[in-house]
């Protein structure tokens, strides 16, 4: 026989084994990929039953929106977050928390461990939403995959540098995202609340409040982004360009379109609570006169106080001027204190501020727009 011949005869010989091991290894593995499907689906359930509500309970919570509403726009921006830049973390999920090379020779124990990694998470996510406790999922899903990794391969199959970035951002995503927060609060406090017309400016502020968001957003999604729509071979500079360019365009549509409308709607859905606010203007002119005459009165019994004591204010204030004299450095270390403290009573908002309906109405409208993008994000990184 031919060497051509012992060829011919060996490829379909060796084809057929190849094809009965694949086909056992589908048998042997099947119930497990339809338990995986069946656990993901629970995952996703216990997941839209905990972390979305941390997206729009804020919303809902000020009924700004309904819950049909909430579970509408959920779906949407959830998925999308998903399709367009979840993969990221996916991918490291997927290989980032233990080492796979450690299991190519046992393909199906890594099988049965991702069954028993969806099975853990999916059970922590339902019994903490039981417990009505807001938990992560991200914290859940790296959790599960460790102790797969620690109980079948020891310390050795885990990338601990990995870990202790993930861990890192567990930490430091409450401080960043805190800071964040007060720093847009406090601009928001002084160039808006503080104004005279606070109305008026928060309308000429709400095209830069789009303009920011809509351009970080795009950019997160063009930059390095979904290599199913070849948005990773993108460079920095068109990115950009692409980010600004949707920002501006949605700015100038918000400018001229929405922001007239929008004043429009919110001046009619308070004019028919007029009377009521005005009946509550004449309550508080009259408790503001009671008030007054409080005052009086303590600054009545104030002045006996000094008088009986026989200390006039000329005297104390002399008495005061020699001790300012004597502690000099004392003095000037309590005014450096005060204008800190002054300064830091300045920054922070006033407690007893008057806020303004229509200024909250626009704040209202804003408020459904940064949940949808906190569903984004959040269905990039935990549905992801």
């Amino acid at each position: 026989m031919s060497t051509l011949t012992m060829a011919t005869t060996l490829i379909p010989f060796s084809s057929t084994i190849s094809i009965a091991f694949i086909d056992a290894f589908r048998n042997d593995v099947l119930w497990a990929l339809m338990m995986g499907i069946i656990l993901a689906f629970v995952l996703g359930f216990a997941m839209g039953a905990n972390d979305v509500a941390n997206a729009f309970g804020t919303s809902v919570g000020s009924k700004v929106l309904t819950l049909r509403q909430a579970y509408i726009l959920a779906v949407i921006f959830e998925t999308l977050g998903a399709l367009l830049i979840g993969y990221n973390v996916t991918d490291t999920v997927r290989k980032g928390v233990i080492d796979l090379t450690l299991y190519e020779k046992q393909p199906k124990e890594i099988f049965v461990g991702q069954i028993a990694i969806l099975g853990g998470c999916s059970l922590w996510l339902l019994i903490a939403t039981l417990a009505r406790l807001p938990v992560s999922s991200t914290h859940s899903i790296t959790g599960a995959t460790v102790g797969f990794g620690l109980m079948t391969r020891g310390i050795i199959g885990i990338q601990w540098r990995k870990i202790v970035h993930i861990v890192a951002s567990w930490f430091m995503s409450p401080i960043l995202s805190g800071v964040v927060s007060s720093i847009l609060y406090i601009v928001l406090d002084h160039s808006v609340l503080r104004r005279k017309n606070p109305f008026r400016c928060g309308l000429r502020a709400l095209p830069i409040f789009y303009w920011l968001c809509i351009a970080f957003n795009v950019f997160t999604v063009s930059y390095q982004g979904s290599k199913l729509l070849h948005l990773s071979k993108l460079p920095m500079w068109i990115c950009a360009l692409i980010s600004a360019g949707c920002a501006t365009i949605s700015a100038i549509v918000i400018h001229f379109f929405l922001s007239p409308k929008l004043k429009i709607w919110i001046n009619n859905s308070l004019t028919s609570s007029t009377e009521r606010n005005d009946s509550f203007e004449v309550q508080t002119i009259s408790g503001a006169t009671e008030l007054q005459d409080n005052i009086l009165h303590q600054k009545c019994q104030t002045s006996k106080a000094e008088t009986v004591s026989g200390l006039s204010i000329n005297e104390a204030g002399k008495t005061i001027d020699c001790d300012a004299k004597k502690n000099g450095k004392e003095m000037s270390q309590s005014d450096l204190t005060d204008n800190v403290m002054k300064f830091v009573r300045w920054i922070l908002p006033f407690d007893n501020r008057i806020t303004d309906n229509r200024t909250m109405k626009i704040f209202s409208s804003i408020q459904v727009f940064t949940a949808c993008f906190a569903g984004f994000a959040h269905g990039a990184n935990d549905v992801g």
